[in-house]
């Protein structure tokens, strides 16, 4: 139980024994080695971090894969659900978990590609057979769209750990979000549950950017909260909409910033409408050029280094393979959070 900690607002730490997982390994012995052919013929099943949790289910014969259904619920509609059918047509086709990843859609490709290994492994009885529970899909239709809070007892937590901030993923939203509270002094610590950070998106949008203006991009925002709403078909809050048409643009110049502390320029850029839809194009696109541009160690640049260093400069904490697993509250308000270490 080395591994479990508390951090109190939010608190981080892991439950060992915690009842959260989608799916549980069985404990009896591998299954036994196909006597003719590659694999044991069946459906087998297993489960991957991305997003959210990916569950891929391949159905094999002797010799090939004949089969595969890829549950991606958890993942971003326009990214890795996108690639869904990409990814299951190249599994098809390679007759293998090794395949190309998704440009754009990395987290949620490298995930298949995991969770389609072990489904081979199991197929070839190298491992035991993975059962993957519909508990959770149950607890999705009880009413509550969170599910069940695992129970995890208090000798479990090991350490904790105190601060005034802490973001839970560290994305694109949660290193700008790092960022600005360390600006203001905060004591900040960042967890996220892949061993290097979530990462930045390589273009980011905005309204009313310097960039856009050199350019002469000039963008009406009531249109723009117009189509938004339009493109969501009405399931939006445009109060949202609103902050990101008020205060983005001073975002990506905030971002162009710390860019150029590095080095690196931020272009305004946007792609050509070729797609022929209803929904009107904006150019809302910042794209920052990382070519040749490397850290003092020879790592190629990126976002997610220019803002983890910024943020370290300020006194930021960030842990990385640890992934949160029960919030904690206090008279109805967060007051910290139990997370699962590496």
């Amino acid at each position: 139980m080395s591994n479990l900690s508390r951090r109190s607002f939010l608190r981080t730490g892991l439950a060992g024994g915690a009842t959260l997982a989608v799916s549980t390994v069985s404990t009896a012995a591998l299954a036994a080695k196909p006597a003719k052919g590659l694999y044991i013929p069946g459906t087998y099943s297993a489960k991957a971090a991305g997003i959210g949790d990916i569950v891929v289910t391949m159905t094999f014969d002797e010799n090939r894969i004949t089969d595969v259904v890829l549950n991606v619920a958890h993942e971003t509609p326009s990214i890795g659900q996108a690639a869904a059918e990409r990814l299951k047509s190249s599994l098809m086709a390679a007759q293998s978990a090794q395949i190309d990843v998704v440009s754009g859609a990395s987290i949620t490709s490298n995930a298949v590609m995991k969770a389609a290994g072990k489904c081979i492994a199991q197929a070839k009885g190298e491992i035991p057979v993975e059962v993957v529970s519909k508990d959770a899909d149950a607890d999705a239709d009880s009413g509550d769209w969170l599910g069940k809070a695992p129970e995890i007892a208090e000798n479990s937590i090991t350490a904790t750990y105190t601060t005034d901030v802490l973001v839970v993923g560290c994305g694109t939203g949660g290193l700008f979000a790092v960022c600005a509270a360390a600006e203001e002094g905060a004591k900040v610590i960042g967890i996220d549950r892949f061993s290097t950070g979530t990462g930045v998106r390589g273009d980011v949008g905005g309204l009313d950017s310097r960039y856009q203006k050199a350019w002469g991009t000039k963008i009406d925002k009531f249109d723009f909260v117009t189509m938004m709403t339009q493109y969501a078909a009405g399931h939006i809050n445009q109060d949202l909409v609103k902050v990101f048409c008020e205060q983005s643009g001073a975002v990506v110049d905030w971002y162009g910033d710390r860019l150029a502390e590095r080095g690196v320029e931020l272009w305004h850029e946007s792609g050509d409408k070729d797609d022929h839809t209803r929904y009107e194009h904006f150019a809302i696109g910042h794209s920052p050029r990382w070519a040749g541009k490397t850290t003092e160690d020879g790592k190629k640049l990126n976002g997610n280094i220019v803002l983890v260093d910024y943020a370290k400069k300020l006194g930021a904490r960030f842990d990385y393979n640890t992934r949160m697993v029960k919030l904690e509250k206090q008279a109805g308000r967060v007051t910290g959070c139990i997370a699962e270490t590496g």
